[in-house]
């Protein structure tokens, strides 16, 4: 479902900027592709990584394109409070991606991780087997988790299943 909602901000009194529009229930526009989305529990506030990469590549040789840009986004729909980088150019560079497969547990974890300041922040999405019926399937749970560097932190987790392609960043992200 996408829902589509625009804002104009009035500039010097007397016109406004291109609206924004909004993709689904994200914080990426309909031409970003939503990596990471969902809204946070017991607030009206969404967690989002937008962005643009490119579709085909070989996995061996990621294509480098000046167009490809990420960016975490956190906020409401025409309120965002927290954008990074600010500056597309050059951000997949501000991200690394690990994954964790618990054999035993049956889970796979995809974290999404960058630092502001002393701040580092962990996107991340677990999938984790439930049986229905007698047939396995995934479910899925996320959040982002916000720590000071050697303290604790706080989990900020996703109301209910979040979009999830970060595992198709992975092979863009170059450590």
């Amino acid at each position: 479902m996408n829902i589509s909602v625009t804002h104009c901000a009035v500039f010097f009194f007397t016109g406004c900027f291109l609206p924004i529009s909004y993709a689904g229930d994200s914080l990426c526009t309909p031409k970003e592709t939503v990596f990471f989305s969902c809204k946070i529990k017991a607030t009206e506030k969404l967690l989002s990584v937008c962005g643009k990469l490119n579709e085909t590549f070989e996995a061996s040789k990621p294509v480098a394109n000046k167009d490809h840009y990420l960016q975490y986004r956190f906020g409401r729909v025409g309120n965002i409070e927290l954008t990074f980088p600010e500056m597309k150019s050059g951000s997949l560079d501000k991200f690394e991606v690990t994954h964790d497969y618990r054999q035993t547990a049956g889970t796979t974890t995809y974290e999404l991780s960058f630092a502001i300041s002393n701040y580092v922040y962990r996107v991340y999405a677990t999938n984790y087997p439930v049986s229905e019926g007698g047939n396995p399937i995934f479910d899925t749970f996320g959040g982002v988790h916000i720590s000071k560097k050697a303290k604790r932190g706080e989990d900020l987790m996703c109301d209910d299943t979040p979009v999830n392609l970060i595992p198709d960043i992975e092979l863009h992200i170059h450590d």
